[in-house]
């Protein structure tokens, strides 16, 4: 079976922007932003559909001091308002080469030209369990021929209340993986180890979205 595409497709969804809507707590959603994602497995060779992720959890000041960052799903938007907050959709389908069970899914944040930091944020022996955002949500077997093609699946939500910009500031999220065990492990996005353009092989894709939010 031929893949549809040849390079990495990224579909910046931006004709979300603008919805107005008030829920049962009377926050204002002011816009929202999505990125889809879809990766043949053609691109194994080249690293394009993989990162390969070293051990240890990312600094908190580097997101992608592990190299554990996915910029192909990340979400751009300018801020509307001074006050306003922002809710993070994510998810993210793949597989890992090693041990699923140590490996993790936090988020990066970058306002404007700055640094790509980790969040939540946390110091010290917290920090262990609060870049830690979310771990698999699929049980996998262990062992035998279905560990190699059966995809994890990450979803979480998250608010991000814990920093301050003005409108008009730019500000982008992208997930991060992370590999908490002591070796280099590979992650895989949107496809199984397996895959080898195999029609039975399972393929995902994979979206983060962006939600820009008054509370009232």
């Amino acid at each position: 079976m031929s893949t549809p595409f040849s390079q990495p497709q990224r579909q910046d969804l931006s004709t979300f922007a603008s919805i107005a809507y008030v829920d049962s707590k009377s926050s204002v959603v002011l816009q929202v932003k999505k990125t889809a994602l879809a990766i043949p497995v053609s691109d194994h060779s080249s690293g394009g559909n993989f990162r390969n992720v070293s051990t240890g959890r990312p600094q908190l000041s580097n997101a992608n001091s592990s190299n554990g960052l996915i910029d192909d799903l990340k979400v751009e938007i300018v801020k509307k308002s001074d006050t306003s907050k922002f809710i993070i959709d994510v998810y993210l389908f793949g597989m890992w080469n090693d041990d699923p069970q140590n490996k993790a899914v936090i988020l990066g944040r970058q306002v404007g030209s700055g640094s790509i930091v980790a969040i939540p944020g946390a110091e010290g022996n917290s920090q262990s369990r609060a870049t830690t955002m979310c771990v698999t949500q699929t049980a996998l077997p262990t062992s035998g021929t279905q560990n190699d093609n059966t995809m994890d699946g990450y979803t979480f939500r998250y608010c991000d209340s814990g920093f301050s910009a003005p409108a008009g500031s730019v500000v982008k999220y992208s997930p991060v993986v992370v590999n908490t065990k002591n070796n280099t492990a590979r992650y895989y996005i949107n496809a199984t180890i397996e895959d080898n353009d195999v029609l039975s092989r399972e393929r995902a894709v994979s979206t983060v979205i962006v939600s820009e939010v008054e509370l009232a």
